[in-house]
């Protein structure tokens, strides 16, 4: 048995880490003890009340949502590979100690068990004999949706719902999920429900299909759809309009673009060629805005693009030093939101005569006001600076992430003394709750040097910065009470020098 943990990766990592794993394999299964970890151990036997023997499986448990250790998200499953010996024995050992309420055992070809761990686990756990049933065929086709010629070589992959074990990755040995030159794609699965995902930066998937599995029930017809990804093409220009140095990395984020500054959003990085050209695949179709930022350069917001199948989109970026105040006067600026409502508002304003309003569901809903598209390095003397109205105070702070993916770090704001909330890099003083308005402003790269997140001037980490409901230490919102709405207004936010 060998064992590996696999976040939600792109299938190339995914075939490697199974291809590594299996090098290893052994037909013994492990010992029984895992230490200081999770080990369940047991008897596999088929659909007919056969022993299981040398045959390959896969064993997969889910993480609960949201768990975080050293203040970062843990990868939602964990997923281990072996083989059964002379008697159908098997063994699974995860390095972690947290109790999953049921596992998941596919054996390819063979049939399927989700087991209920329950009082059984722990170190050393028994689940006895595993009975399997049988697998559900399914079969589907691969094609553009503009022309509906097959598409072959994607490798489909599945996601079963949030908190459920995900399929184990047995690709390699199946050759599941990888369409070939007609298109045609197949999979047998355990019972359940499954969403489609496709990880190749050639392709985009459009409106995937749920997949509803029911044994005795097989899947013949299933339809995927996918566009050619638009290439972008872009001229990196420094605030002098000169091109950017060849071999500087650039942060790029694209912006799909929806009502009420609703949006999508996909991150990736390049190295910039000679002139400044960068180019790579989007993630995204329709409208969008591409953010570019490059550290201790500046930073750019191109304007609207058409990302359509296939289609080659050009355009020259020049940065300017720090982000550009967002007045809404013309529309929502820079600024999106996920999981709330905003509105720009003509009635009242700090200055001009617009502003943002901004409508927040209660906890635990976990909402997002983004005040920069994406990353931004941090510079020597910036400042978040902002006015803002409210007739009381709201469960709102200010959250600065160092990287996508990375941990989140909290200024307080109007709910500075929320209970477990994570350990903070400041307090806006000051905060005033009473229908007008009020400027705020807080040094934001001093207390980021001074909590040791800005290691020296050369550093060249992306921050990303947003207000959002309070949260625990371990990054779930706090339920504060109440089921109302609340609002807040915002005007003037900006991320640079203090003016003035």
């Amino acid at each position: 048995m060998s064992r590996y943990f696999l976040p939600i990766a792109k299938p190339g990592s995914l075939v490697l880490a199974v291809l590594a794993a299996l090098a290893s394999v052994s037909a013994e299964p492990a010992a029984k003890e895992a230490a200081g970890g999770l080990s369940l151990f047991g008897r596999l036997v088929g659909p007919e009340g056969r022993p299981v023997v040398k045959r390959f499986y896969g064993i997969s448990i889910a993480v609960p949502l949201g768990k975080m250790v050293d203040r970062k998200a843990v990868p939602p499953f964990a997923s281990v590979v072996g083989q059964t010996d002379a008697q159908g024995a098997f063994s699974a050992a995860f390095d972690m100690t947290d109790l999953p309420p049921r596992c998941l055992v596919v054996v390819p070809r063979a049939g399927w068990a989700r087991v209920d761990v329950g009082a059984a686990a722990g170190p050393g756990a028994a689940l006895g004999e595993v009975k399997l049933r049988p697998l559900v065929p399914v079969r589907g086709v691969v094609r553009r949706r503009a022309t509906g010629e097959p598409v072959a070589a994607l490798a489909i992959d599945l996601s079963a719902a949030p908190g459920e074990p995900q399929v184990p990755v047995l690709r390699v040995i199946t050759k599941e999920g990888i369409s070939d030159p007609r298109g045609v794609f197949h999979y047998d699965l355990p019972e359940g429900d499954y969403g489609l995902r496709l990880f190749d930066e050639r392709w985009i998937l459009c409106a995937p299909p749920t997949i509803h599995c029911r044994e005795g029930y097989p899947l013949t017809e299933v339809q995927v759809q996918v566009a050619r990804a638009p290439l972008l093409r872009c001229t990196v220009l420094s605030v002098s309009g000169r091109p950017i140095a060849a071999g500087t990395t650039a942060q790029f984020q694209v912006l799909q673009l929806a009502a009420e500054g609703q949006c999508r959003t996909t991150f990736s990085r390049a190295q910039v060629a000679p002139e400044g050209a960068v180019s790579w695949n989007s993630r995204t179709l329709g409208r969008a805005r591409v953010w570019v930022a490059v550290a201790h350069e500046g930073c750019a917001l191109s304007d609207e693009l058409s990302l359509d199948d296939g289609k080659e989109v050009e355009w020259r970026a020049r940065l300017l030093p720090c982000p550009p105040v967002s007045t809404f006067e013309s529309g929502y600026d820079a600024i999106t939101v996920t999981a709330a409502r905003m509105e720009i508002d003509e009635t009242t304003a700090a200055s001009g005569s617009r502003s943002l309003r901004v409508t927040f569901p209660s906890p635990p809903t976990v909402w997002e006001l983004r005040v920069i598209p994406g990353e931004m390095c941090v510079e020597s003397g910036w400042v978040l600076e902002f006015d803002y109205k409210a007739s009381r105070l709201l469960p709102v702070n200010v959250y600065v992430c160092k990287r996508r993916g990375g941990s989140w770090q909290e200024i307080g704001f109007m709910s500075p003394d929320a209970p477990g909330t994570p350990a903070t890099v400041g307090v806006i003083s000051e905060v005033v709750a009473d229908g007008r308005w009020h400027h705020a402003r807080f040094g934001l790269h001093a207390a980021l040097t001074a909590h040791g997140l800005l290691p020296d001037a050369t550093s060249t980490e992306g921050w990303l910065v947003s207000f959002a409901s309070p949260r625990t230490r371990g990054g779930a919102p706090l339920q504060l009470g109440g089921d109302e709405e609340r609002t807040f207004w915002l005007d003037n936010v900006r991320l640079g020098l203090p003016d003035g």
